[in-house]
């Protein structure tokens, strides 16, 4: 009850503070990527240009027919790494700002601030992935429109179990500042196994089964299935990487919060964050 006025505050029920903290913290990101309008113009451009490159390229080479192929695993490749990295971004800019733990005192559950703050780093990767799409369509690319609306459902699936990295990798930035090594790592085994520019069927069998442990793998070639069938996605249907991305995405959501709830603990011990 308050004091001045003697009227006791709305009690939320969870759903509404979860329903409030995610559009507190969709706020604050619209309100950061207009400060800097210009910047993210350029940046969200430059993501567009390897639509035109690999087009191009394909035309030089006479490799026409693949270009749908390679368009389809690029533009799931770029929407992914925006939820792969959002949270880390956005968590290593609150340490700089010294309002990291203004966010873990707030009267909210702290395993909802992860997710939170990946949701509009999530929405832009999906909306950069359409409209890759749609540039590349509009230069000629055959995409098979009918499956369009399970390619959401498969990216989504996606963009969450980048999310799980991401969170994972918090975990290491809140205790030392950096959360570069796990998503590098992460980044290499992707960009390398992920099929995002070739089919990992050309792969090695003594490499080719590494991939299956990369989400990414599952994503684009389900993507593959669903808008360029006909084209090599590496064996992956989409109803086994519906199976595997969700598992990956509980799984990975469950771990990550543990060691991220562990983080912050042996932080608070060691004096790096205020109780």
């Amino acid at each position: 009850m308050s004091a001045e006025t003697g009227v006791r505050p709305p009690v939320r029920s969870r759903t509404r503070k979860a329903a409030d903290t995610f559009s507190a913290y969709l706020r604050l990101d619209a309100i950061e990527e207009a400060m800097f309008p210009l910047g993210n113009a350029f940046r969200y451009v430059a993501l567009i240009a390897p639509v035109f490159t690999y087009y191009f390229q394909a035309e030089f080479l006479g490799a026409r027919a693949l270009y749908t192929s390679t368009l389809v695993g690029i533009s799931t490749a770029a929407g992914m790494q925006f939820a792969l990295t959002g949270f880390t971004v956005r968590l290593q800019w609150a340490q700089e700002r010294g309002t990291l733990e203004s966010y873990l005192v707030e009267p909210v559950s702290w395993r909802l601030i992860p997710l939170a703050m990946n949701v509009w780093p999530s929405l832009i990767g999906l909306l950069i992935t359409c409209a890759m799409l749609s540039t590349g369509w509009l230069l000629g690319a055959e995409i098979n429109v009918s499956g369009l609306p399970m390619f959401l459902v498969v990216l989504a699936l996606g963009l969450a179990a980048c999310n799980a990295v991401g969170v994972l990798s918090a975990s290491y930035l809140v205790l030392f500042k950096r959360g570069e090594p796990i998503l590098a790592a992460y980044g290499l085994a992707a960009s390398l196994l992920g099929g995002a520019l070739f089919s990992i069927d050309v792969l090695p069998w003594w490499l080719r089964w590494m991939s299956y442990l990369v989400p990414h793998a599952y994503a684009i070639g389900a993507e593959r299935a669903l808008l360029a069938p006909g084209t090599p996605n590496g064996g992956i249907s989409v109803r086994l990487a519906v199976v595997v991305l969700v598992v990956f995405s509980v799984a990975g959501l469950w771990l990550g919060l543990r060691a991220f709830a562990a983080a912050l603990q042996y932080a608070r011990r060691l004096g790096i964050l205020s109780s």
